[in-house]
């Protein structure tokens, strides 16, 4: 049996949305957003830290007392408003010593904040990867086929998180919005995709969508949330009346 992955997770958050300002913060069923995301990167195995990138702005306030208040254990990295990759790159230079000193199969998964139907389950397959998968894709698609796809997260090697975004000056617009973007442009590695296993709607294609861009985005994330909700209840009841009826 191989050491277990012992990953940084760097969930990136903003409030600043032009679609839908203050998406993260928004309730769902019951709890804001972010929280969702938050409590999936926490209860998933083998992480060993979780930081969230946010921009500097003083808007961000709201955000950061949130989660100094809800989830000590998470810390906050804050950086340019305008530029994700340079938020997510000074995350990576914060854990460089620890990257450096750990083993490869270390890694880095990214986790995007407006994506709560994210899952322990899913994230726990990220932390898992084989060490030579460099990139898992389940965010930016191909070239020419449109915008972010997929549930928001990435888990990547620790030479690819070492070797790309630490050495490499990004200028494109486009590619400091969606952060791992040049990698499929340029072709430095083959992405993979991980279907989740756990919501309860086919979406064994690439290019299925769940990010909350706006507004309208909200009914049906919260149905499919609720959905997820009812059949883990229902599988938890499950186990338990075949536990009790095994006494």
């Amino acid at each position: 049996m191989g050491m277990p992955r012992r990953k940084v997770i760097i969930i990136q958050a903003r409030l600043s949305s032009t679609r839908f300002p203050k998406k993260i913060v928004q309730p769902l069923l019951g709890k804001p957003i972010i929280d969702w995301v938050l409590e999936a990167c926490l209860q998933a195995r083998h992480h060993k830290f979780i930081c969230l990138a946010t921009p500097s702005t003083h808007d961000h306030e709201q955000l950061w007392e949130h989660v100094r208040s809800s989830f000590p254990d998470v810390s906050i990295s804050t950086g340019p408003e305008g530029n994700v990759h340079s938020r997510f790159t000074e995350v990576l230079m914060h854990y460089r010593e620890y990257l450096d000193e750990e083993p490869e199969q270390v890694g880095v998964v990214r986790v995007c904040a407006d994506r709560p139907l994210l899952s322990t389950r899913f994230i726990d397959a990220l932390l898992h990867r084989n060490d030579n998968e460099h990139l898992l894709y389940n965010h930016v698609p191909p070239p020419g086929i449109g915008g972010p796809q997929g549930l928001g997260a990435e888990s990547l090697s620790k030479s690819l998180a070492k070797d790309f975004f630490c050495r490499e000056t990004v200028l494109d617009p486009y590619d400091q919005e969606h952060v791992t973007s040049a990698l499929y442009r340029n072709r430095f590695v083959g992405p993979r995709y991980c279907p989740p296993t756990d919501l309860p709607v086919d979406i064994g294609h690439w290019n299925c969508r769940f990010d909350l861009d706006d507004k309208t985005d909200m009914p049906w994330i919260e149905a499919l949330a609720a959905s997820r909700l009812r059949s883990l209840l229902s599988r938890e009841m499950s186990l338990r009346d075949h536990g009790a009826s095994g006494l």
